[in-house]
């Protein structure tokens, strides 16, 4: 069943409570597909595998100068649905921003839920040409860091780096455009987050049998948390979203030229 929850002290609650997780990926596939895509990102998964995925974000998001960004941002001649994904795509060392530009529609279309069939073949099609246009990881399971055996292979923890790298540009896309959009027409990045923020919901499904906020949740139940109604366009802890510094960078291009 699916639970739509609105009242802030509860989205709150639900964000902060490790028994709500994201919304798990149906399958996992074979690399440069979008369920291997999907299965791979921090932003589908919980526990050990989530804090080594988020490491990972955290310190390809530490390599990146917000202040660049938003300067790179300010010098591009592309359209708001372009420019958040190509000076990322740029900065995170990609071979050919024009393909990566043209392959992110694909993908973000079936990011957070899958769609039709020919939408999902479109969508793996993009997603290998991404992983072609990726850098390769340097030296990925060299730390240890796959030490709970997801990396028995020695490849997965490259694998993970890419399919993370892939996972900013989605949210650059996605948000970051739409936070461009917002500033330019409310006149500041604030005003923006507030009037039209981006990101207005997330899921989460329950693991156990629950209540909140007076409501009876059973295992298994999906709960869309109205973000916007909190005030939390960028989520809250412990999965406040790690490149808010860099999309505010980027979307303050937003509030001095309509794009």
């Amino acid at each position: 069943m699916e639970i739509s929850v609105e009242r802030p002290d509860d989205v709150h609650a639900v964000l902060a409570d490790r028994r709500f997780v994201p919304v798990p990926p149906a399958a996992d596939g074979p690399v440069g597909s979008m369920a291997w895509l999907r299965s791979a990102v921090a932003r589908f998964s919980h526990g050990p595998a989530h804090a080594r995925r988020r490491a990972l974000v955290e310190a390809e998001l530490a390599a990146i100068d917000p202040e660049r960004l938003g300067a790179a941002a300010a010098r591009s001649t592309r359209p708001a649905g372009e420019v958040a994904v190509a000076v990322l795509g740029e900065a995170l060392g990609v071979r050919d921003v024009d393909a990566v530009v043209a392959a992110l529609p694909s993908v973000a279309a079936v990011y957070l839920a899958p769609g039709t069939d020919a939408a999902g073949r479109l969508a793996d099609a993009a997603v290998a040409s991404l992983v072609a246009q990726l850098p390769p990881a340097d030296g990925a399971c060299a730390d240890g860091a796959c030490a709970d055996g997801a990396c028995a292979d020695g490849a997965c923890a490259g694998e993970e780096v890419v399919a993370n790298r892939i996972g900013l540009l989605v949210q650059a896309y996605a948000a970051t455009a739409g936070l461009i959009r917002a500033a330019a027409v409310h006149g500041s990045v604030g005003d923006g987050l507030r009037e039209d923020p981006p990101v207005r919901s997330t899921r989460r499904v329950s693991t156990v049998d629950a209540t909140l906020g007076g409501t009876v949740v059973a295992a298994g139940d999906v709960l869309v948390l109205d973000l916007a109604a909190a005030g939390l366009p960028f989520g809250g802890e412990p999965r406040l979203c790690p490149g808010r510094a860099h999309a505010l960078a980027i979307a303050a291009i937003g509030a001095g030229e309509a794009r």
